[in-house]
C-alpha cells in the first residue's frame, strides 16, 4: 500500500513539473517587432553590410557609427570568412525591449554569425565572428598561451639580466671617485712621505751625534769633530 502511494506522489510531481515547463511560453514578439520582421529586417541589413564592404563605400555612411562599426567588424571576419556565399539561418530572441538576431553566413573558407541587436526598434549594433572548429579553436588557444608565456618568460629575464648588473654599479661610482679624488689623495700621500722623511733624516742625525760622541769620550778625545759616522746599521732586538 506504501509504495502504491509513493508511486502517485511522484507521478503528480512530474505532472506538475511538465505543466510549469509548459507554461514558459517562448516570447516571439515585443512592442517593436515579430520574430518574422525581426529576421527580415537583419538580413537585409547583412546583405546591406557586406555590399558596402565589397564595394568599399563606408565613408558614405560616416554619420552611422553602428553601420561603420559593423562594417570594420566584417572586414576583421573576412580573411578566414572568405567570399561571401549567402545567409543559411536567421533567429530572434527577445529580451524586453531589446531582440537579438543571429544570422548564419555561408563563407568560402569558414561559415560566420552576424548578431544584430535592435532596442526599442532601432538598431543598437552589429558584430561577426567566425565560426571556427574545435581543432582550429584549441590551436589559436595554444598559441595565445606561447605567445602569453614567451612575452612573460622574456620579460622575466629581462628584468634578471638588469638585476645581474647592479653588481657593477658600486665598481663603476668607485672608480669616477677614484679618478675624481686622485690629485688630492696623490698630494696628500706626497705630504706625508715628506713627513716621514724629514723625521727619518733628523732621527739619524741626532744618532750620528750621540755616537760620535760616545766615540770621542772613549778615546779621550775633547771633542767629536774629527769623528765621521759612515752609516748605522740597525739590530733588531731577540726574544725567546
Amino acid at each position: 500500500m506504501k509504495k502504491h502511494i509513493m508511486l502517485v506522489a511522484v507521478l503528480a510531481c512530474v505532472l506538475g513539473l511538465t505543466t510549469g515547463c509548459g507554461a514558459a511560453e517562448t516570447v516571439t514578439q515585443n512592442d517593436y517587432f515579430t520574430a518574422a520582421d525581426a529576421t527580415e529586417t537583419a538580413k537585409q541589413i547583412t546583405s546591406m553590410i557586406q555590399e558596402i564592404y565589397a564595394t568599399d563605400q563606408v565613408s558614405a555612411y560616416g554619420d552611422y557609427p553602428v553601420v561603420i562599426q559593423a562594417v570594420d567588424s566584417w572586414a576583421n571576419a573576412a580573411d578566414d570568412m572568405g567570399d561571401f556565399i549567402g545567409i543559411t539561418t536567421a533567429e530572434a530572441s527577445f529580451d524586453g525591449d531589446t531582440c537579438t538576431v543571429e544570422v548564419g553566413i555561408d563563407g568560402s573558407k569558414r561559415d560566420a554569425v552576424e548578431t544584430i541587436v535592435f532596442t526599442e526598434g532601432s538598431l543598437l549594433s552589429m558584430s561577426t565572428d567566425v565560426k571556427y572548429s574545435l581543432g582550429e579553436t584549441m590551436a589559436r588557444a595554444g598559441m595565445n598561451t606561447l605567445i602569453g608565456m614567451g612575452t612573460t618568460f622574456i620579460i622575466l629575464i629581462t628584468i634578471s639580466l638588469i638585476i645581474s648588473l647592479f653588481v657593477f654599479i658600486p665598481k663603476i661610482q668607485a672608480l669616477f671617485t677614484k679618478k675624481e679624488e686622485s690629485p688630492a689623495i696623490a698630494s696628500i700621500d706626497n705630504a706625508v712621505q715628506q713627513i716621514v722623511r724629514q723625521e727619518e733624516a733628523a732621527d739619524d742625525t741626532e744618532l750620528i751625534a750621540v755616537i760620535a760622541a760616545a766615540i770621542a769620550a772613549s778615546e779621550g778625545a775633547a771633542s767629536a769633530d774629527g769623528y765621521v759616522v759612515r752609516s748605522i746599521r740597525k739590530i733588531g732586538r731577540r726574544t725567546r
